[in-house]
């Protein structure tokens, strides 16, 4: 629930410019995209497009997008 994760210092951002949107990936170390289904993974290609490593599951947009920019040095298997 989403108040619940709230008072677990989680935060929800929503809306952002591509600006804020840069500025937050750059301070991650780690990029975890943990879904069961999503069927368009551009968070993933973000993610990758800006240097970070990712921990995907395989399924979804994100795994083909995984599978074909694997040989990138931030993807591991």
């Amino acid at each position: 629930n989403y108040n619940e994760l709230k008072n677990k210092n989680i935060i929800f951002f929503e809306n952002l410019e591509e600006e804020e949107l840069r500025k937050l990936y750059s301070v991650c170390d780690l990029f975890i995209f943990p879904t069961r289904y999503e069927g368009y993974g551009s968070v993933v290609a973000e993610a990758l497009a800006l240097g970070l490593p990712v921990i995907i599951t395989k399924t979804g947009l994100g795994w083909i997008i995984y599978k074909k920019y694997r040989h990138n040095k931030n993807v591991m298997e």
